[in-house]
């Protein structure tokens, strides 16, 4: 799904909301199509997760997925789906907030430290896009996990880089096991809540 349709999906589910949720879902498209017409994971790539959300946005979208999976339209479902991790933290937020939150820039690593000088940035990259793609699954996360536990075939300097992109700070890793250690607690949570999400749509 690109971004104008997503936008079109949330405008016209607007106009069978009530004032309120149809004024949050308005602004959200507005948001959405920004910056010209891509692809929604394209998208996604540029925004962070929030500190606070509107729970009535929240809602709504998950509305929209469910009734998207219901009616068998699974790569729409999915697309609204992937927009959900950016509601983190807790709820309460406006609108705006939320926005500006989502949209603020990632604390992305140094790449002139000096423990990065031997790392693979082209690996790094490439493994943490499959850690932060809407396609991940407990099966496919568990294949990269054990291809990030071997020394040989990624080295300490790329992993910790890898856990800086997929987890989006700027933390040094002391060592292997508190890479590892930090990727798995926030991946398992994020798998965790996207199964939930598919049992209560069914």
């Amino acid at each position: 799904m690109h971004t104008k349709d997503f936008a079109r999906t949330l405008r016209a589910f607007a106009e069978l909301a009530d004032f309120d949720r149809s004024h949050e879902l308005y602004g959200f498209a507005g948001f959405i199509e920004q910056g010209g017409d891509e692809t929604v994971f394209s998208k996604l790539k540029r925004l962070s997760p929030s500190d606070g959300y509107p729970p009535r946005l929240k809602d709504s979208l998950e509305a929209i997925e469910s009734g998207f999976r219901s009616a068998g339209a699974v790569k729409q479902a999915k697309a609204v789906r992937a927009f959900q991790k950016l509601f983190a933290g807790r709820p309460g937020s406006n609108l705006a907030k939320f926005i500006n939150e989502i949209s603020a820039p990632a604390h992305s690593p140094d790449l002139s430290a000096l423990r990065f000088k031997r790392a693979n940035l082209d690996l790094a990259r490439d493994i943490s896009g499959k850690l932060v793609g809407p396609d991940l699954d407990e099966r496919s996360f568990q294949a990269i996990m054990k291809r990030l536990s071997s020394p040989k075939e990624i080295d300490t300097a790329t992993l910790g880089l890898i856990a800086n992109f997929s987890l989006r700070n700027r933390r040094v890793y002391r060592d292997r096991k508190m890479a590892l250690a930090a990727l798995e607690k926030h991946f398992v949570a994020q798998i965790s809540r996207m199964m939930e999400g598919c049992e209560e749509s069914e």
